[in-house]
């Protein structure tokens, strides 16, 4: 039973941090960005870089502003444009 209490205290705890945010800056009052690797294999935030190293973060709301050609939470989405 000690097993059980203690993977099940881990899940809700997985759960809860996939809805908190994480906070940056000097006093604490910016918003991360989520991150992941580069769609074009380049540096992501294993680098340290926000939005995937695809787009800008706004620390005020925690966001990324993906860079043309990119898109997705992270920026993590190549879009391909048809003529």
């Amino acid at each position: 039973m000690g097993i059980e209490v203690i993977f099940t205290y881990h899940l809700l705890l997985l759960f809860v941090h996939s809805f908190t945010y994480s906070f940056t800056g000097i006093d604490c009052s910016e918003i991360e960005c989520p991150s992941g690797p580069d769609v074009m294999k380049g540096y992501g935030n294993e680098a340290g870089r926000d939005c995937s190293g695809r787009g800008l973060c706004n620390y005020g709301l925690g966001k990324c502003e993906c860079f043309s050609g990119f898109a997705g939470l992270r920026c993590q989405y190549q879009i391909s444009y048809s003529s």
